[in-house]
């Protein structure tokens, strides 16, 4: 892209000429691909069996391509469901951890929200089921 400007302070990174050279000066940036976070997985499943302890926390992997970028990872509302560290810097390791000590038999749903200012595909959310199982009495 090119242009001119008249502009005492216009923003520059890495100028050839650092200083305005006249009334009016030229310029010619560059706009590169948008950086975008990639997640693996896209989802996860935990299930929980009457009487054992919690299940193992698991992993999302984070990482983008061309430049590291800040991310913030924020949890839902669900109180059973954590996510840690809450901020980074790509690429990163998150590990998402469940508490479902107090939750009844069922299916419960929740998500994990990605998000960087400066990724072009952000936020990015990951799906979280939590399978609570009944419990087993004996005959």
């Amino acid at each position: 892209m090119t242009g001119g400007t008249a502009s005492t302070n216009f923003p520059v990174a890495s100028p050839f000429q650092a200083a305005l050279g006249g009334d009016f000066d030229a310029f010619v940036t560059k706009i590169g691909p948008a950086v975008n976070l990639a997640v693996s997985p896209a989802s996860l499943t935990f299930t929980r069996q009457p009487g054992s302890p919690p299940p193992a926390a698991q992993s999302i992997s984070v990482s983008s391509a061309g430049a590291a970028l800040s991310l913030v990872a924020a949890a839902s509302t669900s109180s059973w469901l954590s996510v840690s560290p809450a901020s980074a810097t790509t690429p990163v390791t998150l590990t998402v951890s469940i508490n479902p000590t107090k939750l009844a038999a069922g299916t419960y749903s929740a998500a994990i929200t990605l998000t960087s200012t400066a990724a072009g595909n952000s936020p990015r959310i990951v799906a979280v089921t939590l399978r609570v199982s009944p419990s087993r009495t004996g005959i």
